[in-house]
């Protein structure tokens, strides 16, 4: 038996009860809103996001790329299937108090490990690479990785950095060299967004 649901002037909409056996129950939203009927390809079905506004120094330990957390750039989220994808992307502001100096990026969490570089003998696998010229260039980073986690349960993405080199330090949100209380010093803001894409 099909439900019909005509509209007020014209045209209608039949709602039919599939051929199997059994009970089958459709619940809808208390939320006003649109109903998804269909989960297509490339849909994205859900956004999470962290935002890291504190200025966050990342110390050399002595041992060239040696990866840690890059400041509080972390967010979990949890895929409504294990077939779907998610879609990372990171900003970063960071400043070398060194001249002349790298640094190295990467994701960490799901299936990350292979959003990096081939492997090629002792050199660094990462996923972005950013040179210092000179201890007042603060670098925007821009980084996006389509991962497969292949779960339905949480996962949590993070940013890792790593400076490769032996002396000097890192720093997020702020200049190294000059953090003068004036107009022309910055104060940046750091994101990592998620996005579950509908494969």
């Amino acid at each position: 038996m099909a439900l019909v649901i005509k509209g007020s002037s014209s045209g209608q909409v039949t709602v039919d009860v599939p051929a199997t056996a059994g009970t089958n129950t459709l619940v809808l939203p208390a939320e006003s809103g649109n109903i998804l009927t269909n989960d297509t390809s490339g849909t994205i079905i859900q956004v999470k996001q962290t935002i890291d506004t504190a200025i966050s120094t990342i110390t050399n330990t002595g041992t060239a790329s040696t990866f840690v957390d890059c400041g509080s750039l972390s967010v979990a989220i949890t895929p409504s299937d294990s077939n779907n994808k998610i879609l990372i992307c990171a900003e970063v502001n960071v400043t070398s108090n060194t001249a002349d100096r790298f640094a190295f990026f990467k994701f960490e969490g799901g299936n990350t490990a292979s959003g990096v570089g081939a492997s090629a003998n002792n050199r660094q696998r990462v996923l972005k690479s950013v040179y210092f010229p000179a201890t007042s260039s603060q670098t925007p980073v821009s980084m996006c990785y389509l991962d497969s986690p292949a779960t339905a349960s949480a996962v949590t993405y993070k940013v890792k950095i790593a400076p490769n080199f032996t002396n000097g330090n890192l720093l997020i949100n702020s200049y190294a060299h000059n953090d003068a209380d004036e107009i022309y010093i910055p104060r940046t803001a750091n994101t990592i967004t998620v996005m579950e894409i509908v494969v």
